[in-house]
């Protein structure tokens, strides 16, 4: 190419170039994953993202338990029986015990645990939101 210009032959380059570009872009873009798809695959492949499910799901499960009654409670016991010959009626002193109890809270109280664990679900949930934004950005 000793009888072309210089400045012909920088242009003839330059336009191979622009061309190889032009065509790998071309070519890529056609291959590429649309960016919803990538975002829609991002969050649900985290392990934050499935953490903070987790522990939303967690939290609503404790909501209903909350508000509910403690488990009631049975006893039975023999106090003061002789050991040898083992007998309950022997001994003047000894006692048979049987017992059934249940704790009743002060009225309200059930419902304010509901309130604050439906509360803590509501926090996680807000966790999780914040999490999930995190990845996208």
């Amino acid at each position: 190419m000793p009888d072309v210009p210089r400045s012909s032959r920088f242009a003839l380059r330059l336009t191979h170039v622009l061309a190889g570009l032009l065509t790998w872009s071309v070519s890529l873009a056609q291959t590429a994953t649309p960016l919803p798809t990538l975002i829609e695959e991002s969050v649900r492949q985290n392990p934050d993202v499935a953490v903070a499910r987790a522990r939303v799901a967690a939290a609503d499960a404790r909501i209903a338990p909350a508000g509910a009654l403690d488990d009631p409670m049975a006893e039975a016991g023999i106090v003061n029986a002789p050991l040898a010959p083992f007998s309950l009626r022997r001994e003047e002193m000894t006692m048979q015990m049987l017992g059934l109890s249940q704790r009743v809270p002060f009225p309200g109280k059930r419902g304010l645990r509901t309130d604050v664990a439906r509360g803590d679900a509501e926090a996680l949930r807000a966790t999780a939101l914040d999490t999930r934004d995190q990845v996208l950005r």
